[in-house]
């Protein structure tokens, strides 16, 4: 018994699904799907992500537009383009032959050369920008100081011409006196015996004459303070009441008192007003009788009297210039009726509150040499006074039996001093005690009137500074240097490598002598120290 095995294909055929043939080998490239079995479910997601298995490629062609040579049929026939470029083969170069040709260490170097001449040639122009700007700010500088001393000189002359105060006339005295003195010297050095007596009493007669114009015009002048002083006494009243009121706002009340001072201060104006007319005049005197016709004190009888002696003489066509003495008086009496009107009302309430009274002045001191008493501020004080017993009108009369001093350039002296320390945050008591004829005896009699470095004698031009920077001013610390020389001494650290050793010792010499003159001004100063020391000692104990 034969057994019969057949093998069956069990292979099913599978539909074509779509492939790729080459078109020269026709081999047919088929999907990954036909290739295999059939997809199972859970790989069906992972297969359709890539559903072929070669690289898809196509060819194009493609002429981009450009210039190239036209090639000939013919060989030796080429026309080439513009921007064609002929390249030949050349011998092989090493690293260092390459870096030898291309040198750029030496390329580094004219670099580095050419920027620092830019960079010097730009410093140059800079310090040369900065030089002028310089040399402007010099010459600015210079022409300013030129500017002020030529502004200083015509405030001189100004002053000398028409003098206002006493140091104006220190000064035109003090120029008379020069005068005579240089016209003495030179009688005597030109002229005999005889000749010279002659030229000295010529002298005697001109100095004689100045000293009488200037003293007129002295006179007149302190006519005119008086008279300005007297006038002060309403302008004090015709001021209104001032305090400080709710959150430190200034409050101003003008008051009954205020009113009648600024009536009074009007007809006042009018009696001394000298360019009106004389109806006008007539017109305020008749006004002013008509206001005295209430009172019946003596000052407003004189008054009264002086008022129709006017009247009556000014209605006969009497000069102007006769009455002027006139209409003085009557000003005068005026001003005595305002101080005096209240002691003839004294029943009537409402002109005890309008009274005018003398303001309250300094502390009042009796001169010893005219017995009058004066305000404080009438008398001067200087280094070496203990109490205060002249007044400033004696001190200056003192002055004319003696060598007149012009004390103006000491004053200009001493506010620079102080402006100076007020500068450095110094606010030394020495620089008030201190005066003017301390600071001349300072500058003439110790330092000699001149710069110790430079020798300039212009008084204008010198400054009295500190000696050692770091300590207060004071006459046993002080230099007398001009304006630059000052400048400059404030800047140098240490004095000894600057100032010769003999140039010391003369400052030196001239503080101990400045101890020896300010010897009280000294013991002032020890002794306001200690006070000061005990008193912050005393202050810091805790009790």
């Amino acid at each position: 018994m034969s057994l019969t095995v057949e093998v069956s294909d069990g292979r099913r055929a599978k539909s074509y699904l779509g492939g790729w043939r080459h078109r020269i080998t026709g081999v047919i490239y088929l999907n990954a799907a036909c290739q295999t079995g059939p997809p199972s479910k859970s790989n069906l997601e992972n297969l359709r992500s890539r559903s072929v298995q070669c690289i898809d490629t196509r060819d194009a062609s493609d002429q981009p537009n450009r210039d190239v040579s036209t090639q000939m049929w013919r060989r030796d026939c080429n026309i080439s383009c513009e921007n064609d470029k002929y390249m030949t083969a050349r011998p092989y170069e090493c690293h260092e032959e390459m870096v030898r040709r291309i040198d750029y260490d030496g390329k580094a170097r004219v670099i580095q050369r050419c920027y620092r001449a830019w960079k010097m040639l730009r410093n140059i122009k800079e310090c040369t920008e900065e030089y002028r700007r310089i040399v402007a700010d010099c010459r600015k500088f210079e022409e300013e100081r030129d500017d002020l001393h030529r502004k200083r000189h015509l405030v001189e002359i100004h002053r000398q011409l028409h003098p206002k105060n006493r140091s104006d006339f220190d000064k035109i005295y003090s120029l008379i006196e020069g005068w005579k003195n240089s016209q003495l010297n030179l009688i005597k050095r030109n002229y005999f015996q005889a000749s010279g007596k002659a030229q000295h009493s010529q002298v005697l007669v001109k100095t004689v004459e100045m000293l009488k114009s200037v003293e007129k015009q002295r006179k007149s002048i302190l006519e005119r303070h008086r008279e300005e002083k007297l006038g002060n006494f309403l302008n004090f009243h015709c001021e209104p009441v001032k305090w400080t009121g709710y959150k430190g706002k200034p409050i101003e009340m003008i008051t009954l008192r205020t009113l009648k001072a600024r009536e009074y201060k009007i007809i006042h104006d009018n009696l001394c007003k000298s360019d009106i007319t004389l109806e006008e005049r007539i017109e305020v005197l008749i006004l002013l009788r008509r206001a005295l016709e209430s009172h019946e004190c003596k000052a407003s009888r004189a008054l009264e009297e002086l008022i129709e002696q006017e009247i009556s003489l000014s209605s006969r066509a009497i000069r102007e210039l006769t009455l002027e003495n006139l209409r003085k008086r009557i000003a005068l009496y005026f001003l005595q009726f305002i101080r005096n009107c209240h002691n003839c009302c004294v029943d009537d309430a409402q002109l005890m509150d309008q009274q005018l009274t003398e303001p309250e002045g300094p502390e009042k001191i009796l001169c010893r040499s005219c017995m009058r008493l004066l305000p404080c501020t009438r008398f001067i004080a200087h280094v070496r006074m203990k109490k205060l017993s002249c007044c400033a009108g004696c001190h200056w009369l003192r002055q004319h039996s003696v060598e007149k001093v012009d004390y103006d350039p000491y004053t200009y002296l001493l506010n620079g001093i102080r402006a100076d320390e007020h500068r450095r945050n110094c606010f030394s008591m020495l620089l008030y005690v201190i005066q003017e004829p301390g600071i001349y005896h300072l500058v003439c009699n110790i330092w000699h009137g001149r710069s110790i470095v430079s020798e300039v004698d212009d008084i204008f031009r010198l400054r009295l500074v500190r000696f050692d920077v770091h300590k207060e001013w004071a006459p046993w610390n002080c230099i007398l240097l001009t304006d630059e020389e000052s400048e400059a001494h404030y800047f140098i650290e240490d004095l000894s490598t600057v100032y010769s050793k003999i140039l010391l010792d003369r400052v030196y010499l001239a503080h101990e002598i400045a101890k020896t003159h300010f010897e009280e001004l000294s013991k002032f100063q020890e002794k306001l120290r200690t006070s000061q020391r005990y008193r912050m000692i005393h202050n810091s104990i805790d009790f």
